[in-house]
This record gives C-alpha cells, structure tokens and sequence, in this order.
C-alpha cells in the first residue's frame, strides 16, 4: 500500500487526520487502538464507546493515553475532539452523529448491536469499517445497499482473512491470472467444541471463550468465507466446505475438482497445512509463455497455480481498510448484490422444544456455509440471527434448523433488516442487467428509466461499466437515484472488456446484456427471463431489435434494412440464427457466460458470443415478444463505420473459431428477397434510398486496420433516444 502510506503522510503534515470513532473495546477493538495511537500517521482515534465503559478506557490506557475524558452528550464530545482529549462513552450513537467523525469501526464482533451502530452510522453518512464478519455475512448485502444510497463506503477490514484474501484475489486477477478458488487455512475444527472446553485456551490467550468456540467449531471460518463468497461470486462445493488435510498450501491446486474451479470458482478451506495463519488463492492462466515462466519462478507446471499470504493480522492492519476508504473509496470487501453464501444453523448435540438458543459461539448450535440458493430452499435459519430464538421442536444433533422451527425474538432490528434484505434481493437475485459505455449522457439516462419502468422483475441489479466520455455530476446524482451501480475506467477499453468486468462482479441467475442508446419496452425484460426460465436448456436469449421513427432520409433508409433483417431473423430457422443475437439486447444464464472468457479484442462481438455459445454446448433462441428499439445511423457517414464492421466479420470470427461456420454467415437469399418485397411495398422511398447507401458504404469500406480496432468512434447520431 505504497500510495496509501504517502497519502497518509501527507494527511499527517498538512494537520487534518482522517477521524475515527470505535464502537466495541474488546480484544480486536483494543489491538486496533494500541494501532492507531501509536504507529499510524494520517489518522487520529478521537473516541471509544462500548457498553461497559471501563473497557473503553483501558482501550486508551493500554495504548499508553491518559488524557481520557468521559462524554454524555454530542456538544462534550465534540469539546473533547477539539481539545484533543480521549473520549470514551456508553452511547455508540453519540459517535455516530458526531460531525467531528468520518469513520466508524466496529468491533463488536455481534450481529444485533453491530447491526444497530452500523445503520446508525450510515444513516449520519459516516464511512464504516467491519471488524465484524459475523454481521457482514448476515446482513451485508442490505447494509452495503444502504451505505451506496448514503454515498459512504461500507467494508470489512484488512488483517482479518477475508480482507486479506480479496486483496490477494485482486492482485492475482491484477496480473493476469484468472481466479478459481479463495481459500483459508486451518488447524482445527471440531462441532463439539464449547464455552466450556475452550475456556482455558480462551484464558491463555486474553479472549472470551464465546469467539474462541465459534473458531474452534467452524463458525468463524464459515462466516468468513461466506464474506468472501458474497465479495466475488464464488459457490460451495459441499455445505460447511470439504476441508481437505495436507501439509503444505502448495499442495492445495490437486486437492479440489478441476471442473467446480473452472465453473465459477469456490470458496473453501485447508486442515493442517503450513503456513498455519495464511490464506490463499488458486489463480489459472494457460498461456504457453507464462507457464513457461511460472515453471522458472518454482510456481509449478500449471495452468492452475498457488498463491499465498503466510499470515493475517488483524487488528493491526485495519486502519490500511481506513484509509482505503476515505482517500480513494475503495472498499477492502463488501458484498457484489445479494448473499451467494449463507451460514445455516446447526445443532451441536440433540435439543428439545422450548430451549434457547445461545448463537455463535455457544453450547447449542455452530454454524456451517451453504450455497445461499439452497440454505433458501430449505428456509434455514440463519446461523446470525439465531441467538435467542426457542425452538418449536426437537432437533437432532447436526440437524439443520429451519425458521419454521423457531420463534424469532422480538424487537431485533437484525431480523427486520434480514426481511428487508430478503425482499429487496429477492427479484433482484434473479437478474443484473448490464450496460457497457463510452458515451454516458443523456441516451444512458434514457436507457435506465426505461429500464427502471419495466413491469414483472423489480429490485434487478443494474450495472454500467463506463470509459472515455466523462459522465457529468447531474447524471450521476440521476443514475444512483435510478439504483445503478457505476463503474468508472480511465483507460477506454472496448465493449466485451466492459462486459466482462461487469460479469466478474454479476451474481444473479440471469444478465441482460444491453447498450446506452435502448428503448425497453416494459415487458421486454420479464420477457427474457421468462423464456430462460421455461426452457432450462437455453443458455442465450436474443430480442427482437427494432428502429424508433425516423428523422432523416438516411435513417429512414437504415431503419427499412433494420425492419427488413428483423423479419428475416423471425422466419430464418425459426429465429435461431446470429442476426437474432444482436448486441443490442442478449439475455444469458450467468453461469454460463461466465465461462465465454471473451478476448477485450473483439470487434463483432455480437456473432461472436453467438459461436462462443454455440462451441460451448450453449442452446441459443429468439424471444418473439421481446423487443427494443433503436435510433438508427442519421448521416451517410455514420453507416460506413459499422457496415465495414460487418463487412470484416467472417474475416474476424474465422480467426477465433476452427470450425465450419459458414451456414451461419450465408443468409437465405430467397427469403431475404421475399422480405425486401414486403419491406418495398412498406416504404419504396426508404428502399431505394438504402440501395444506394449500400453501394456507398461498399465503396468507402474502411480499411481493414482501423476496423479492426476494437474501441471505435462514439456515433452521437443513435444516442438520440
């Protein structure tokens, strides 16, 4: 964190320190104090709070401060502040209105009352930092959504293992290997465990024998991983991970199936291997030269390879999460949407009908991860919410507990929140829509509200992926009030690369792949998703593209060709043809185009991803209803660029695929011309005038050199929605 250093430096000389508020001085909550007050430049540790207040004031004492002032009210505190005292305090929400505060760490390590300080804290627009992935896990998804809508960051810290392992994921993807696998690394896990049987090791070791249970019996580990699972899409293989022995990480790349690694990638974990306090990641990359150097590096033959981090330390590397946030707002890990990982409820040994459960950590229940989609099937109880609930039954030992089998406290904002989340992700889960750009003005805006006015898939996550033309203030504040997630390149890049930035973070069931100059209809949506989920055996689902009312002679020319391959597309083998995958408007099962690994160098990329689903054993269709509308080319000119595009295209895909594609090239000529007939009688003027733009744009065929770039010139024409 070479920049980050320099930034915090300077923060540090220019005398206005990033200030931090701590909620919970526990044992994480005091080694972060001991870190900040005494070895961080750039920031300042300006007040604790935690329910037992003597605990707050040792956090300070510890860390060798003695300046320590009790507060009761906002206007002490902020006396305090200014006068540069210690502040410590019973009240979590006096830190979080403070306007004397720009970040709130918490290290409760509990989901109820962490849950309560981080919506407070967010409802005052305060950065928030997790020393807490029991509620991360839980309740990440809702509380990151409102934390975007506030415009702060809400993110889990470095040190701990999921901070350490996304860093270590990013900087695998960073140098080009593919990411198949995030992985931690243990040296015991056993159910059984309890308060009682680790108490002394609790004792040794300056902990509450609660935390060192939930380590011991797999509910930590399970709940990191989860985080980690929510933070890039990763499945489980297997509920509560399978956990293979070995002695050294290295031997983890023969250890998990090929197929679930190259499927998506899973989170999972080592027993015994050294080093014994690290985590790792399995990166995947074939090419002949790189394995040729990772050989060389002692990295193995590939192509899967071991990357490791020997140790984490949190708390001491939290304030890096601090910093990270308020200076660049970058978020260590936070969840991508909705929860892809739950951690389900257990019982350690059999219960009866009327007992209490005692939560993470206790005598009665540990936790376990499962696939989110699953642990929903079964309505399980989450394994966050259920301290204090009374079971409704007898459960049986490692029988996993249902909500049904319960009675849920009363007056648990975590619960109310966990409801809130449960419906918000609900559709949402189903379906990301996608927009890559490089215009982002007001044709953008258009395509999200119609977008946003669809009927039949509320709450779908939209995501556009942006570069070159700069985006302005307006439309951004429009865009986040239209619930988009907007992701800003300096570096212009082509479309499929947008694209597959935006799959990487996408975990829903389905994506819509769309541009920024489209007209939805309101159905065209649940449309797609309907026919996907008629037929399982679909993998792609095309739209039917059509023009909006011309303006110029020209585009009325352009609109009768786009008509007239409209109804070619329809009738061509019953639409299961490349003209009816256009890149206007394709619909995916995102598993499955995850797998496209398609090259940032593509140019036609809509018959691209057509053969790419094709080579895969995907099954393409056209969904008849399905439509959206387009402003065609208005200049003569405008057409030369993407007619030569596609006069390059057989040249383009022949140098991707070795295969005999050419019945997907050659069109049907007897019913392109019985459709031209049809299309004359429409529009003769728009006809004859299109004849004429086709010899134009055949005479002023751009070379094949600029063509072949895949970051083309922005048509400013067709954004006129």
């Amino acid at each position: 964190m070479i920049i980050l250093d320099k930034k915090l430096e300077e923060l540090e000389r220019s005398g206005s320190p990033i200030r931090v508020g701590l909620v919970g001085a526990g044992y994480a909550g005091r080694g972060f104090a001991m870190q900040m007050l005494n070895y961080t430049a750039g920031m300042r540790l300006v007040a604790v709070a935690n329910r037992t207040l003597s605990e707050a004031e040792r956090a300070f004492r510890d860390a060798g401060r003695t300046d320590i002032e009790e507060v009761s009210d906002g206007a002490a505190l902020s006396q305090a502040i200014s006068g540069k005292k210690s502040a410590i305090t019973s009240n979590y929400d006096l830190l979080c209105a403070s306007p004397d505060i720009d970040v709130i760490v918490d290290a409760s390590g509990e989901v109820e009352f962490g849950a309560r300080v981080i919506a407070s804290a967010i409802k005052n627009k305060k950065h928030v930092v997790l020393i807490n992935a029991e509620l991360d896990c839980t309740l990440g998804p809702i509380l990151k959504r409102r934390a975007d809508e506030a415009g702060v960051i809400y993110t889990q810290t470095d040190g701990d293992q999921p901070g350490v392992l996304m860093n270590l994921y990013r900087f695998v993807k960073s140098i080009g290997f593919k990411p198949v696998m995030a992985g931690n690394i243990k040296s015991l896990i056993d159910a059984r465990r309890t308060p009682e049987t680790q108490k002394a090791f609790a004792e040794a070791h300056f902990q509450r024998p609660k935390m060192i249970t939930s380590f011991a019996d797999g509910t930590k580990i399970s709940m990191e991983m989860a985080t980690v699972s929510n933070a890039t899409g990763f499945k489980i293989i297997k509920r509560g991970m399978a956990g293979p022995k070995c002695a050294r990480v290295e031997e983890a790349v023969n250890l998990f199936p090929v197929d679930e690694l190259m499927n998506g990638g899973i989170v999972d974990y080592i027993l015994g291997a050294e080093p014994s306090f690290g985590v790792f990641v399995l990166g995947y990359n074939s090419h002949s030269l790189t394995r040729q150097y990772m050989n060389m590096y002692k990295m193995g033959d590939g192509p899967i390879y071991t990357f490791y981090v020997p140790y984490h330390l949190s708390p001491i590397e939290t304030p890096s999460s601090i910093g990270r946030a308020v200076i660049f707002k970058d978020a260590t890990i936070a969840p991508l949407g909705g929860l892809v990982a739950e951690v389900v409820t257990l019982a350690k040994r059999d219960l009866k009908a009327g007992e209490a459960l005692d939560g993470i950590g206790g005598f009665t229940v540990y936790g376990a991860i499962d696939n989110y989609k699953t642990a929903k099937a079964g309505n399980l109880l989450p394994m966050g919410l259920s301290d204090g609930c009374v079971l409704k039954r007898d459960i049986k030992m490692d029988e996993a507990i249902a909500y049904s089998d319960v009675d849920l406290p009363l007056d648990r904002l975590s619960i109310e929140l966990r409801k809130e989340q449960d419906k918000l992700f609900a559709s949402g889960a189903s379906l990301t829509v996608v927009i890559p750009t490089c215009y982002g003005g007001q044709s953008l805006l258009q395509t999200v509200k119609s977008l946003r006015a669809s009927q039949g898939v509320e709450n779908f996550r939209l995501i556009v992926v942006a570069d070159r033309t700069p985006i302005t203030s307006q439309v951004k504040k429009e865009l986040n009030g239209l619930g988009v997630e907007l992701y800003w390149n300096d570096i212009s890049g082509s479309q499929p690369k947008k694209v597959t930035q935006a799959i990487e973070i996408t975990t829903s069931e389905f994506t819509v792949v769309t541009q920024d100059d489209i007209t939805f209809e309101p159905w065209t949506l649940r449309t797609l998703v309907s026919v996907l989920e008629k037929d399982k055996s679909l993998t792609m689902v095309g739209a039917r593209i059509l023009p909006l009312k011309p303006e110029t002679l020209i585009e009325s020319a352009v609109a009768a060709l786009a008509r007239l391959m409209d109804r070619v597309a329809s009738s061509w083998d019953d639409g299961k043809n490349h003209l009816s995958a256009s890149g206007r408007c394709l619909a995916y099962r995102t598993e499955h185009l995850k797998k496209f690994n398609v090259p940032d160098t593509v140019v036609n990329s809509d018959i691209y991803m057509y053969l790419r689903n094709r080579v895969l054993g995907g099954k393409f269709a056209r969904a008849q209803e399905a439509r959206v509308f387009i402003r065609c080319p208005q200049k003569l000119r405008d057409q030369v660029g993407p007619s030569s595009r596609y006069q390059y295209l057989r040249e383009e895909m022949d140098s991707y695929f070795k295969l005999d594609s050419t019945p997907d090239y050659r069109l049907p000529k007897l019913l392109v011309f019985r459709q031209a007939i049809v299309e004359f009688f429409h529009a003769p003027i728009a006809m004859a005038t299109y004849l004429g733009v086709f010899i134009y744009t055949r005479l002023k065929k751009q070379a094949l050199k600029r063509v072949i770039d895949p970051v083309w010139d922005v048509d400013s024409s067709t954004k006129k929605v």
